[in-house]
């Protein structure tokens, strides 16, 4: 998925600015960030709101921005597009925030196990019923790791990072978790 800038046609004045601020924070003033911030602050909330869809987290994805674009200045070459530049910094730093709040979900599992819906049946009820009693046949982790992998369709990858262990153990627990609900349910 490629995110782009917001399309703008530029005044001189403001790309010179831009380059101006950026000329001063690489020589440690500060002062620049407040140049950037009044010539394209509104913009780059505009980027970041674009990626995560959500304006207070698209204020703090600007705020998380303007702390990498000072700790990452020395990786800008004046003459080149600063504006761009910024705006990928915001992109980036949106798109990194996305992943952590997916990784960082914090919900109550059990809630995830009511698999039923409004439009109930009969027949629908008892599957619910007989999913629900196999997940209970799981230790913690296993319905854990089951949660993850088919409720918040993370990887594997994601998964053995998130509870800090190898890809590999992820893997036999799906196996092992699946094998024992299969077992429960014939």
């Amino acid at each position: 998925m490629i995110f782009l800038c917001i399309i703008y046609v530029m005044e001189q004045s403001e790309i010179q600015n831009i380059n101006y601020a950026l000329k001063k924070i690489s020589f440690g003033d500060t002062y620049g960030i407040d140049i950037i911030y009044n010539t394209i602050g509104g913009r780059m909330l505009s980027v970041a709101i674009g990626v995560v869809k959500n304006r207070q987290i698209a204020e703090d994805v600007v705020q998380e921005s303007f702390i990498k674009i000072i700790e990452k200045i020395d990786k800008f070459s004046q003459g080149s597009n600063g504006y761009a530049w910024i705006c990928k910094i915001v992109q980036n730093t949106a798109l990194n925030k996305l992943k952590f709040l997916k990784l960082h979900v914090t919900e109550d599992i059990d809630e995830f196990y009511n698999l039923t819906n409004s439009e109930n049946t009969e027949e629908t009820s008892q599957n619910n019923v007989m999913a629900q009693k196999a997940l209970q046949t799981l230790d913690e982790r296993q319905r854990k790791i089951i949660y993850y992998k088919y409720y918040m369709d993370m990887s594997i990858r994601d998964i053995s990072k998130k509870l800090k262990v190898s890809q590999s153990t992820v893997h036999k627990e799906i196996i092992s978790a699946e094998e024992k609900m299969k077992k429960f349910i014939t």
